[in-house]
């Protein structure tokens, strides 16, 4: 009854009748430069690109990166244990550390410690103009973080284009509030922008093995994501750039992988960027100097596991040999991680007869300035016990030089050659390389063949973590990932687009960690392979269609199937103008069952099919929104982690057996401002 409803409804609006025009945004022609740092067309790159428009994604009342993402073919986003976001690209998640490089305004705001980005994820779309994404592996350009994809979120107050003020509020107890305001004086212009986003949240869970005597917990999910970011343009081709980030959340299912009983702890993600750029507005050999800062620091307090089991099993407490004590006599955690990056970076293009070439060269000195870890002993409140969970004053030295050349064979056939070099002081040198040829085989057909070669250098964590859950290994090698792709693109025209995407790639020296000892270790070869298609269809100067589909498949070097990843995932969009002040945004979201552990006995988690449904009422400069995002209240489900479900102080760890429920129908209000 529910997918008949969809149907209907779906249908309902494609026949429906329209009395103004909607204006067509320009998706196809749009020029992107993520691909080659060369402005082309999306379907000219030597890449899979995707670029999402902040004006679309407001009429299907995404309101967030994290939400927009989603839209994308071959990326599914989950969350941690912690509460920590996660986006899975064609299957890669990494275990501890992020594969994709994450950009605001073409600065990358990865740590060094885990790769970590994920406190940027709830950037509203009211701040942004587009989001850029490069579906694969992208070093040759962009260096390690771009192992398997790259995202960059450009923002409004960049564009200095205009001024911004939003709020909105959900039915889950959700507020965000946020501005973009532009400055426009003789010798600059300033642009500013910020936003604070409150969650107040918590949801039941449970049970829990190996807690027997307690069925329910509560996830306790409370978190605060505060920003401000500032441009400055002069006259003379200089512009800065800077922008401050503080997420502060609640444990979740627990930091430590246990429930937490009560008075649950926050913990502290704060990233500060700055950059200064000379770009020329004449074109000439030099395309852009960049001098960057930046700073990160992961700090707060948490509760790891209860010590005393009494609130719990009394028979547990007893086989464990603890004496029974009550709350807050528990496992707890404390600690601060604070890294410094400075960084240059110098780029060349130059036209000769049919190469476009780009090439550059890049330095970064990243340090770990200040880090601690404190617990307790059993059954003290008192943190007096040192761990040493990253190792101290530690620093990395990264030099590359790169090379981009695109040479145009005839007016037809072009091919791109790419190479780069990184070289760091604490592990090996790595060269990534890239082979693609395009073919237009007329005005609406494009082919591709593109083959790359892209590298993770290990993390701090990786290379340097000191106690349980991670303990470091410094012989770790890069993992190294192939990836060939064969992509099929006809545009017909403005209004209607189709695209079709083969991929095959295959990873080497994947970094895993080993439970009984929690070390990490090079764990072999993972292989995967893939399709993506999409399409997008305007039925008149009203109304829109849009659908794509992706499959991913994932085994090991000992044929166990990846975990945690839906293979089957799929979008049907539809936007319609009623008139020239009501639109109706339409989507569903539809993610294939997920897989635990290959040693896990639970059942797949359910596939899931939801339908979000947008109102949008625009009145001049002013528009006031409402959705309902999951209006039939599927069931969402993220597999959890399977524990060895003991009670060992040190090594024990438990299993939510009935994995990670999350939001069900939900409904949203907002109100936007926009104006020169």
């Amino acid at each position: 009854m529910k997918s008949l409803l969809i149907v209907c409804t779906a249908f309902s609006f494609l026949i429906a009748n329209g009395v103004d025009e909607l204006n067509l945004l320009e998706d196809l022609n749009l020029a992107t430069e993520i691909s080659t740092k060369t402005k082309l067309n999306s379907n000219k790159t030597p890449s899979i690109v995707s670029v999402l428009r902040s004006d679309e994604l407001h009429q299907l009342g995404i309101r967030t990166v994290y939400e927009a993402l989603e839209l994308v073919p071959g990326i599914q986003t989950s969350i941690g244990t912690a509460g920590a976001k996660e986006i899975n690209m064609r299957g890669n998640k990494s275990f501890i550390r992020d594969k994709m490089k994450l950009m605001i305004d073409g600065v990358s705001v990865n740590s060094e410690l885990i790769g970590s980005s994920y406190f940027y994820l709830d950037f509203p779309i009211e701040n942004i103009d587009r989001i850029e994404i490069i579906r694969g592996p992208a070093a040759t350009i962009y260096g390690s973080f771009a192992h398997i994809g790259v995202i960059n979120i450009i923002t409004k107050s960049s564009k200095k284009k205009k001024n911004v003020y939003f709020m909105s509020h959900s039915s889950e107890n959700r507020s965000n509030v946020g501005f973009t305001q532009k400055i426009l004086e003789n010798d600059v212009d300033i642009a500013i922008d910020g936003f604070f986003t409150n969650n107040k949240q918590s949801r039941e869970t449970g049970p829990f093995t190996p807690i027997i005597s307690q069925s329910s917990f509560q996830s306790r999910e409370d978190y605060t994501n505060k920003s401000i970011g500032m441009h400055l343009d002069f006259k003379n081709n200089l512009s800065f750039l800077s922008r401050y980030i503080k997420l502060s959340t609640q444990n979740y299912y627990g930091y430590g992988d246990w429930p937490i009983l009560d008075d649950p702890q926050k913990i502290h993600s704060t990233s500060l960027i700055n950059e200064l750029r000379y770009q020329p507005k004449i074109s000439g050999l030099l395309s852009d100097i960049k001098l960057g800062y930046k700073t990160y620091q992961f700090d707060g307090n948490s509760r790891l596991k209860p010590t005393s089991l009494s609130d719990f099993d009394t028979t547990a407490a007893t086989l464990s040999g603890n004496t029974i004590l009550a709350f807050p006599y528990d496992l707890l955690g404390q600690g601060l991680y604070k890294e410094d990056v400075l960084y240059s970076d110098i780029s060349f293009k130059k036209k000769i007869d049919s190469h476009s070439l780009l090439f550059g060269a890049y330095f970064s000195q990243s340090k770990i300035k200040k880090t601690y870890y404190l617990t307790n002993i059993p059954f003290s409140t008192t943190l007096d016990q040192a761990q040493q969970a990253v190792r101290p004053n530690v620093k990395r030295d990264q030099y590359a030089l790169f090379l981009n050349d695109i040479y145009d064979f005839n007016h037809q056939i072009s091919f791109n050659f790419g190479l780069r070099l990184d070289k760091y002081s604490d592990v090996s040198s790595k060269i990534s390389h890239k082979l693609a040829a395009l073919y237009d085989a007329n005005d609406k057909d494009t082919y591709k063949l593109i083959y790359q070669r892209s590298f993770r250098a290990p993390s701090f964590l990786e290379l340097y973590g000191g106690s349980a859950p991670y303990i470091g290994d410094t012989s770790l090698k890069s993992e190294i990932i192939d990836t060939l792709e064969f992509s099929f693109a006809h545009q017909h025209s403005l209004k209607e687009n189709y695209n079709i995407n083969l991929f095959y790639s295959k990873m080497k020296d994947y970094i895993a960690n080993d439970p009984a000892t929690f070390r990490l270790f090079n764990n072999g070869n993972i292989y995967s392979y893939g399709l993506e298609v999409e399409g997008e269809y305007s039925l008149n100067s009203f109304t829109r269609f849009g659908a794509n589909y992706s499959y991913v498949h994932m085994k090991d070097s000992s044929d166990h199937n990846a975990a945690y990843i839906a293979n089957h995932l799929g979008n049907l969009i539809l936007t319609h103008n009623l008139n020239s002040k009501i639109t109706l945004g339409s989507r569903v979201r539809y993610i294939g069952e997920k897989k635990h552990l290959y040693n896990d006995t639970r059942s797949n988690t359910p596939d899931y099919l939801g339908f979000d449904q947008t109102v949008t009422y625009r009145y001049k400069n002013f528009s006031l929104q409402g959705s309902v995002r999951n209006l039939f209240d599927d069931e969402r489900i993220d597999p959890s982690p399977l524990g060895n479900n003991t009670l060992d102080l040190t090594t024990g760890s438990g299993t939510y057996e009935n994995d990670f429920h999350r939001d069900g129908r939900t409904f949203w209000i907002s109100a936007k401002w926009e104006f020169e």
